[in-house]
């Protein structure tokens, strides 16, 4: 199975998705990030949410727990604990239905839908926009 590497972008580049790299399985595994709209994202989700910054910088230390990605059809959740038991509920309902053992719902990604919105800092992400529909 192929890992996801993370390109952080200064500013936004338009020519980044002519260079696809892919997995065995042909699927992307680059996924370019623009690190002002991340950071700034960042910084004032910790201004308005009491706490969360103590929480990521337990994450992101790497010390102990850490973020991890995963396909919504992949996980395991639900009402019957099945596979994809997320995708089609928002955001605010799948933080309920995601108990998993020593691990939380933070956030989602793109995915293959980077085309829906041009303002993809306010639907994806840490804590993103409650009522987005995960796919």
């Amino acid at each position: 199975a192929a890992g996801n590497i993370v390109v952080q972008l200064e500013r936004e580049c338009p020519h980044i998705s002519l260079m696809p790299f892919l997995s065995s399985d042909n699927s992307n595994i680059v996924h370019p990030i623009e690190l002002a709209i991340f950071l700034n994202n960042l910084m004032f989700g910790c201004s308005t949410k009491f706490g969360l910054s103590k929480v990521l910088l337990q994450l992101l230390n790497f010390e102990t727990r850490c973020f991890r990605e995963r396909q919504a059809s992949e996980l395991k959740a639900g009402l019957n604990h099945e596979k994809g038991g997320l995708v089609g509920l928002k955001f605010k309902d799948a933080i309920l239905e995601a108990r998993w053992h020593e691990a939380i719902l933070v956030g989602v990604t793109p995915g293959d839908s980077t085309k829906e919105s041009k303002n993809l800092h306010e639907i994806f992400g840490l804590v993103p926009d409650p009522n987005h529909v995960i796919k």
